[in-house]
């Protein structure tokens, strides 16, 4: 059958042929090229096709073979506008001009991802960081390029109403829930890779390493903390070296960065916090209000995090310790009233 009436019987044939030419290395074919650039193609993806079966077609493809392969293909056949949902009251993003136009670092971004997965999957390793394997590492991927495609897009923002109460909220939750129809750990995990993004940057170019502040980041980000250090890798050799410029990527250059990446995050273990999130407060509140002798408020969360800061600094640090440090430095936490006789 003719390509493009195939296409218009079921315009998600578009990205099974997308998903295939990448899963198996294809070259796709001239008639498969016009056809799928062809306008009523487009149409037709907007009203035949449900965002549910684009979610479970480009899920496939993010967790798959080459997915970097297969944003190229969504940003050669302009088809980023059809595949990406973006709320109404965002009005610069319901122009597909526009979004062509943003989604040219989400490609270039992708490319680098494309390379460092390449490299995870062949020894397991890279930049000093323990990756998971199997289906783990697949899923990690996959929300690391939905993460990486959505980077242009990380700080627009739009008006959520639930009821009689309003929050702003960055639009790549809303894609990410309403579009490509992603679980909650999915936007959540995306949400902190590009929620955290420029701080990690400003922290691996930074001069000084400041423990405390690299530590609560870490906790911020938690599990995705890995896949947020090869999102920020690929950001800022795009910002650095492809931003202002059509060209490839310099494999020298990014070998360069890397190990920029992988001593920051050697500091990271040699302080022994890469794993801040999970770090257990070696007092908690009840500790904390027998030892001044106070009832809770306000000020606790200023004195839990100041025992997390401490733990940050101390990763061997025993009770007895922090207890001590405590006492002296009670001044210093506002508001700590004793309790009354």
């Amino acid at each position: 059958m003719e390509p493009l009436q195939t296409f218009l019987d079921d315009p998600l044939r578009v990205l099974r042929t997308i998903r295939f030419a990448t899963r198996f290395n294809f070259t796709m074919v001239e008639e498969l090229h016009e056809a799928i650039q062809d306008a009523k193609i487009k149409d037709a993806l907007a009203v035949k096709v449900s965002y549910e079966r684009i979610g479970k077609e480009t899920d496939q493809m993010m967790s798959g073979k080459n997915p970097e392969r297969s944003v190229n293909y969504f940003y050669d056949y302009k088809l980023f506008s059809h595949l990406l949902k973006f709320p109404k009251s965002c009005e610069e993003l319901q122009e597909q001009e526009k979004v062509d136009e943003l989604t040219y670092s989400s490609l270039k971004v992708c490319d680098i991802l494309g390379r460092c997965f390449s490299a995870i999957k062949k020894d397991g390793s890279l930049m000093s960081i323990e990756w998971p394997s199997g289906d783990e590492l697949s899923e990690v991927q996959k929300y690391t390029f939905y993460a990486g495609i959505l980077v242009p897009f990380r700080n627009y923002q739009h008006t959520v109403k639930k009821a009689q109460n309003e929050k702003v909220e960055g639009v790549h939750n809303f894609v990410m829930f309403e579009s490509l129809k992603q679980p909650t750990k999915g936007k959540n995990f995306v949400h902190k890779c590009l929620s955290h993004l420029d701080d990690i940057i400003k922290h691996v170019i930074s001069e000084e390493f400041d423990v405390v502040e690299v530590g609560i980041l870490l906790k911020e980000l938690e599990e995705c903390s890995d896949a947020g250090f090869l999102l920020a890798l690929a950001t800022e050799y795009y910002n650095t070296y492809l931003v202002d410029q059509q060209s490839d990527i310099d494999q020298e250059k990014l070998t360069e960065m890397m190990k920029k990446y992988e001593a920051f995050y050697q500091k990271v273990k040699d302080h022994k916090i890469d794993h801040a999130h999970l770090i257990k407060p070696l007092m908690n509140g009840k500790d904390i209000m027998k030892l001044y002798d106070v009832k809770g408020g306000p000020f606790m969360k200023q004195v839990c995090d100041e025992v997390f800061k401490w733990q940050l600094v101390h990763p061997d640090g025993q009770e007895d310790e922090l207890k001590e440090y405590m006492i002296e430095n009670k001044k210093k936490f506002k508001n700590v009233q004793p309790k009354q006789k």
